[in-house]
């Protein structure tokens, strides 16, 4: 059995308060399987079909028969298990879980000691956009897109 070891992305060094995360490349199937967390991470926030239309159902309660058509497209979206827009496990990406999960699975490597649940406590809301920053810049010169 062959393993793909074509790595992307570069080393490099991301900071998260004191603590130092030393980023190295991914294997082509550890993107994969990075690519696989982010989705599930992003299909569980975002919850079931119903839940993600709780809004614009509540706003048709006045128009029973729109009201109507769009359960029944609720429906039809869940009975075809619609995957997550790329915009939303984008989203999910670019959110302190997001970034923690992806710092972890690309510094886990080469920072001995690293957990996922302390990245998760020090990754937070208002420092999610830094890091993320800094962490895509290490990935592909600032353009977080071209990694997926």
């Amino acid at each position: 059995m062959s393993h793909d070891t074509k790595s992307v992305g570069a080393v490099g060094l991301v900071r998260v308060g004191d603590l130092e995360i030393t980023v190295t490349p991914l294997s082509q199937s550890e993107e994969l399987a990075l690519d696989r967390q982010l989705r599930r991470g992003a299909e569980a926030e975002a919850g079931d079909h119903y839940t993600r239309c709780r809004a614009e159902l509540e706003a048709m309660k006045d128009s029973p028969g729109d009201r109507l058509e769009f359960l029944r497209e609720v429906a039809r979206a869940t009975m075809r298990k619609e995957p997550l827009s790329p915009a939303a496990v984008y989203e999910f990406r670019c959110s302190a879980a997001g970034v923690a999960l992806e710092l972890y699975a690309r510094g886990r490597k080469a920072t001995p000691g690293l957990a996922l649940a302390g990245l998760r406590a020090v990754v937070t809301t208002e420092n999610a956009d830094q890091i993320a920053a800094a962490l895509f810049e290490l990935i592909e010169g600032g353009d977080p897109k071209a990694t997926r």
